[in-house]
């Protein structure tokens, strides 16, 4: 199968009557199979991106244009057709508690240039609170003007709870630990009282008893409770 782009005109004479025509023929098959090409790509690197959660995001810093991709308004569950794209509505949707510290490490990565990589809480319209990393990096101009900042968006949201879970789980371990080493410390001290009277009369057996079968039993129950005393 090819593809052909056509090109033709029509062919007047002196007194303007058409008398035939003329046309050309390209072969475009190429140019057809790399903007199908393309076009697939994009398609898988949609789908990828809708997979990992993932969006690309670019702002333009001297209109103030903000330009997402559909994923990201996937993650902040906003219909785009009802957003006002700017960065002051961006800051709307972030969870109130971190808005300030997303809004000041941006502005130090413009100041700095340095690059801004941020995890950070947003919060919808229904009240459903989740967990985004953002990284970005900035261009300048030849003043050193930041004139367009370009990064991803991911819904980090899943690994945030599998910490969560991860970190209770230690601190409940911990607290099973002390509560273990606890108890053996009460129990030490419990036992140390009693063991030592056990121990002060299981050697006056071994003095009084003659080095026989009886004798060796008091031997054994000194040996032991110096064990535990330990």
């Amino acid at each position: 199968q090819k593809w052909l782009s056509v090109n033709a005109a029509p062919l007047f004479n002196e007194k303007n009557e058409l008398y035939g025509a003329i046309a050309s023929f390209r072969d475009i098959t190429n140019i057809i199979n790399i903007h199908k090409s393309i076009a697939h790509s994009e398609a898988n690197l949609k789908e990828a991106q809708t997979i990992a959660k993932l969006g690309r995001w670019d702002l333009d810093l001297v209109h103030n244009e903000l330009l997402w991709s559909d994923t990201i308004f996937d993650i902040f569950e906003i219909d785009k057709n009802n957003f006002l794209a700017t960065y002051e509505a961006f800051l709307e949707h972030v969870h109130p508690e971190d808005r300030d510290i997303v809004n000041n490490s941006y502005q130090h990565s413009l100041e700095t240039g340095l690059p801004y990589d941020i995890e950070h809480r947003i919060l919808s319209k229904n009240g459903n609170v989740k967990w985004v990393r953002e990284i970005c990096r900035t261009q300048y101009d030849s003043k050193g003007k930041p004139i367009l900042s370009f990064g991803i968006v991911q819904d980090i949201t899943e690994r945030k709870e599998f910490e969560d879970k991860l970190l209770n789980a230690k601190e409940q371990a911990e607290k099973a630990s002390l509560a273990k080493s606890e108890f053996l410390a009460n129990m030490s001290h419990e036992i140390r009282t009693p063991m030592n009277a056990i121990l002060g009369f299981a050697e006056l057996l071994q003095e009084k008893i003659p080095d026989d079968k009886l004798g060796q039993f008091a031997k054994n129950i000194v040996t032991s409770g110096k064990v535990l005393l330990k």
